[in-house]
């Protein structure tokens, strides 16, 4: 069983009847999880505001975004598959 978090923030398991403990961890989440109000105050993005790979490119085009994505597949396909 599902509940949604006020706000419309996401989704989250109920707990069983009568579990105490689940009951309160659930609200503890409820307000940890309140998506809505933690990004009520957020100012939008600037326009250097983008998205750096791990090596510190800077992801700024979509060109840029697929040429890292091919990169990363072209290592995966590369790769050797681990000994069980």
């Amino acid at each position: 069983m599902l509940r949604t978090l006020a706000g419309g923030g996401r989704r989250l398991p109920t707990a069983p009847a009568g579990c105490q403990y689940a009951e309160g961890i659930a609200e503890q989440v409820d307000e940890i999880l309140d998506v809505t109000a933690m990004v009520a105050d957020m100012r939008p993005p600037s326009d250097d505001d983008v998205p750096i790979a791990l090596d510190g490119t800077r992801l700024d085009t979509p060109a840029k975004v697929i040429a890292y994505l091919e990169q990363i597949n072209a290592r995966r396909g590369d790769a050797r598959p681990r000994a069980s």
